[in-house]
């Protein structure tokens, strides 16, 4: 793809994002099964299909604790003690403890900026890029994204105190 087609296909949905993230997927001209492939994509950029991806099986390397919140399962902490090579072959590697709105919002910020983003680097002049980025700013605070980075910061707060007590030889 031509650099001056890039933004036409952001706008007409040629060019998805994936959740939470900077990466790019695409179905080409010659899928055999372009509607399964784009079924993929959709479960893929799901909160589900994003948590199977990063996290692993429920229930085989985490579980819901009693007050909602995802955690590490003790037989997937022990396996990671014993082989140091267990999140990579598994495919596990983090467990996301934020709620459902604040993934919600910070995969609706994600895709939004991915195309703002867009927006701002093809800007003609200082002047548009400002517009653009200010039009950026004001959408994100539309769409709480503030919320949802306070409860990341909260959750990586508890993560490090979590992670300083620690011990891998248990």
């Amino acid at each position: 793809m031509k650099n001056d087609q890039f933004w036409e296909k952001c706008n007409n949905g040629q060019v998805l994002m994936a959740y939470a993230s900077w990466q790019t997927d695409a179905i080409t001209t010659n899928c055999e099964h372009p509607e399964k492939a784009m079924q993929l994509l959709d479960y893929l950029n799901s909160e589900e299909g994003a948590r199977l991806i990063y996290s692993g099986v429920e229930g085989v390397h985490w579980e819901y604790d009693e007050n909602g919140v995802p955690q590490l399962t003790d037989s997937f902490i022990q396996m990671t003690k014993t082989d140091p090579d267990y999140r990579t072959k598994t495919g596990a590697t983090i467990v996301q403890a934020l709620s459902p709105d604040s993934l919600n919002i910070l995969a609706q910020c994600d895709q939004y900026m991915n195309v703002q983003g867009v927006k701002c680097i093809m800007a003609a002049t200082p002047e548009e890029f400002e517009a653009a980025k200010q039009e950026a700013m004001d959408s994100l605070a539309d769409k709480n994204y503030q919320q949802a980075v306070d409860e990341l910061l909260q959750a990586y707060e508890e993560a490090k105190t979590s992670a300083e007590s620690f011990d891998l030889g248990q």
